[in-house]
């Protein structure tokens, strides 16, 4: 297991090549932002569950790998399933 909540498997699909898999951690990344940071999604791509402008909180954090920290997030609309995101498609949910 390699530090950061990051371990290396197998891809089934080309044997012989690691690949990294986010595990669920309630850790905070040093410069991430703190769990209980409430957040909006910014970014949608397809397949995502969660729109434009839904809201969730910081669980846990990890990074930051490739200049972006990863955040385990629990939606407002899921609060029992902790949800991976990569952070450059969240933003801080303002105070207003």
């Amino acid at each position: 297991m390699l530090s950061l909540g990051i371990r290396l498997a197998r891809n089934a699909y080309t044997p012989g090549t690691p690949r990294p898999l986010a595990t669920f951690t309630t850790d905070e990344a040093m410069g991430a932002w703190p769990n209980g940071t409430r957040i909006r999604k910014e970014v949608f791509t397809d397949g995502d569950a969660h729109g434009i402008g839904e809201l969730g909180t910081v669980v846990g954090s990890i990074g930051p790998l490739e200049g972006h920290y990863g955040y385990f997030i629990r939606w407002d609309d899921m609060p029992h399933v902790p949800v991976f995101v990569v952070g450059n498609r969240i933003g801080r949910a303002s105070d207003d």
